[in-house]
């Protein structure tokens, strides 16, 4: 491992991931990048803890600045997806959201009210209410009823009023 600083919560990635962008740079759609390769590059074995925050921040880098999207063949390389297997990948997360998002629903049918005081229970009352309707919408069959996908840009600019809103929202309540 070349000089690595240390600091609050252990050490920092950077030499590493420097090493992955200087040596392997950008890699192409289909390219596989073998747990060998950056074993010997970021000098620790693929099956330590070590290896995959080294890896997970480098993948995170390579999906941010270049929009790579790469996933793990188990004990040997990391794939960078095509059109198919980013499909297959979405599909994939998918799915687990919802997983998720119906566990967060089933913890949340347990909660007794009656223990809660009137701000928490308004946000009982809005999760729930958010949860049902998104598990509602992701249960729906018919396909005539779901609205066109809007763009990227649309999605991005709604999520950010959205934030602005709910901070503005909070700081609001902290006034009062």
């Amino acid at each position: 491992m070349s000089k690595a600083k240390l600091f609050w919560g252990g050490l920092t990635t950077d030499p590493e991931i420097a090493l992955l962008a200087e040596h392997i740079g950008v890699p192409e759609e289909g390219d596989e990048i073998s747990y060998k390769q950056i074993e010997e590059l970021a000098d620790c074995e693929w099956n330590t803890s070590r290896f995959r925050t080294i890896t997970n921040r480098w993948r995170r880098m390579l999906r941010r600045e270049h929009g790579l999207v790469t996933t793990a063949v188990a004990g040997e390389c990391f794939r960078v997806e095509d059109s198919n297997g980013r499909l297959r990948f979405g599909k994939q997360k998918r799915r687990e959201s919802i997983s998720k998002l119906r566990n967060g629903f089933e913890a949340l049918s347990g909660v007794d009210a009656r223990k809660l005081n009137e701000e928490e229970r308004r946000h009982l009352d809005h999760e729930t209410r958010l949860q049902h309707a998104v598990l509602t919408a992701a249960r729906n069959e018919d396909k005539r009823s779901v609205p066109k996908f809007p763009s990227l840009s649309s999605i991005r600019a709604l999520t950010s009023g959205l934030l602005v809103r709910r901070d503005e929202d909070e700081t609001s309540n902290l006034a009062h």
